[in-house]
């Protein structure tokens, strides 16, 4: 038996349907806040937009940034008391943090040189297509992908 196959019994690797079934229910469970506010306007789409809101990176496969700066993206739902994330819509998590749910897969709505810094922890070993991050950050910036392999 896999160490992930131990740690997440009768999940099913080898069937993606049924893997995002079951990956939906444990986001409930998993991604949640307190407050969850919409705010107008949606993402911030360059630099200047990200200035605006105070943040200067974005943190991909995470609802939940623990930057101060930085921009908490996923493509799983974030859920709050009374209203759940949709794409294409930037909120004010907890009153602290901001998050837009969004699919990496997919071109991403952000100019380049947007950001000074992208950060992906075990997340980019999942992606089939070649990455789009790497473009959004400014020239000299850090796109900073991490994976654990062993």
């Amino acid at each position: 038996m896999t160490e992930q196959s131990e740690r997440f019994p009768g999940w099913d690797w080898d069937d993606p349907d049924g893997l995002a079934v079951r990956l939906d229910a444990f986001s409930e469970q998993v991604a949640t806040c307190d407050k969850l506010e919409a705010h107008p306007g949606g993402p911030p789409r360059d630099h200047a937009g990200f200035r605006e809101l105070g943040l200067t990176g974005i943190e991909f496969a995470a609802f939940r940034t623990t930057h101060p700066q930085g921009l908490g993206t996923d493509l799983a739902t974030l859920r709050g008391p009374d209203t759940a994330t949709e794409p294409g819509t930037l909120y004010r998590v907890d009153g602290d943090r901001w998050f837009t749910q969004l699919d990496i897969s997919k071109p991403l709505p952000f100019a380049d040189a947007s950001v000074d810094w992208v950060y992906a922890e075990h997340l980019i070993e999942h992606v089939t297509t070649p990455s789009p991050s790497a473009g959004c950050a400014r020239p000299g910036g850090c796109c900073a992908p991490a994976a654990c392999c062993g």
